[in-house]
């Protein structure tokens, strides 16, 4: 009997065991199944992912237009300039990350000296990202920018001009955050976010018109790639889109030209910037959720064609259409050329059009139109 009863109870033993092995494998499996799922973190929103897009092309933007300049527009001499300048900013820098010929106690509304830091900040960062420049990840460089830009941060030096305050500071810093995020620290990021911050969209301030608006806007846009702010973005292409239109007392007007400071032809002064600012924009959004329209596309097309190309023999442009900015050094059609080049990668039906214009520009050669504009 006893015989008998360890015989069944082996017999049940080795029919129980096994059935006992596969349910704990099994448990065990659906266990570890159930913990990898829930490590995995949920995928991006195709929002956010739109975000990283306009970010990465942000970054490319930048770099190519080192590039451009690079292999175009900067003779040599000039690119000896250029490097000879980031050199003697490595030197000079003080132990504080300041610069002994700049006078940081200005209080002039134009031509305010602390900004020209940032402008070398800029500068040197700029060389340290790309590839085909000396200073490409070079430490030196690296580490006096953020030197200098935690001289400026400590300082957070305010202007006269509301613009330098409000656009030119907020313009100059952006690109850092872009083109090095991972070389700055954290207390440094929040610091030249909440200064980009001053840009806002607050449609009561009277300022912003024209292409004050669209500097706005675009700092607006990079810090909401930065913050992944998908309502912000939103807001501020929106901003843009009202912008492009015929009908406001600032801007593109129904003959093409570009008014700026109440009824001012400033076509090659302001109006050069909007059409070098929104291009950009354009195509940094192409494909993306915050693509722009096509009556957009056509009425920003018409102005750089039908208005400002009528403005441009061969490399030189009216000075009539430039505004107070005519005294300035260096005013040619180049920064119309560089919106033609933009305007090509935009989809509409006249880019072959804008690839003559910046092709014409580029070889100082006629534009193929003939005949007369008149403004009014």
């Amino acid at each position: 009997m006893t015989s008998e009863t360890g015989k069944a109870s082996a017999e049940l033993s080795s029919r129980t065991f096994p059935r006992a092995v596969t349910i704990f494998i099994v448990t065990a499996f659906l266990f570890s199944t159930e913990r990898s799922v829930v490590a995995e973190p949920a995928p991006p929103s195709p929002a956010l992912q739109n975000l990283t897009v306009l970010r990465q092309r942000f970054r490319t933007e930048l770099l190519g237009q080192i590039d451009l300049q690079e292999r175009e527009e900067l003779s040599t001499d000039a690119k000896k300039k250029q490097i000879q300048q980031i050199r003697s900013s490595l030197t000079a820098l003080q132990p504080d990350g300041s610069w002994k010929d700049l006078n940081y106690t200005a209080n002039v509304s134009t031509n305010w000296g602390p900004i020209v830091h940032i402008a070398r900040i800029l500068s040197a960062v700029q060389a340290w990202s790309y590839p085909k420049s000396p200073f490409f990840h070079d430490p030196q460089i690296l580490a006096m920018s953020r030197k200098a830009l935690d001289f400026w941060l400590n300082h957070d030096y305010v202007s006269y001009n509301w613009w330098n305050n409000e656009i030119g500071i907020p313009l100059r810093l952006y690109p850092l955050l872009i083109l090095a995020p991972e070389q700055w620290t954290d207390a440094q990021k929040q610091k030249v976010l909440e200064i980009l911050a001053r840009a806002n969209l607050d449609e009561t301030h009277q300022k912003k018109t024209g292409q004050n608006l669209i500097w706005y806007a675009e700092i607006v846009i990079a810090r909401a790639t930065l913050k992944d702010d998908v309502a912000a973005a939103r807001k501020a292409f929106a901003r843009i889109e009202k912008e492009i239109t015929r009908d406001q007392p600032e801007g593109i007007q129904w003959d093409n030209s570009f008014f700026q400071h109440g009824e001012v032809f400033q076509s090659a002064a302001y109006g050069l910037d909007f059409s070098m600012s929104i291009p950009r924009l354009m195509r940094i959004a192409v494909g993306t959720d915050f693509q722009f329209s096509k009556n957009s596309v056509e009425v920003l097309g018409n102005f750089i064609l039908d208005g400002q190309r009528w403005l441009v023999r061969r490399q030189a442009i009216e000075i009539s259409a430039m505004g107070r900015t005519y005294s300035r050094q260096g005013k040619n059609a180049i920064p119309i050329m560089r919106a033609c080049r933009l305007m090509v990668d935009v989809p509409s039906t006249r880019q072959e059009e804008f690839r003559s214009c910046a092709e014409s520009i580029r070889l100082s050669t006629p534009m193929p139109i003939h005949g007369n504009r008149s403004f009014w």
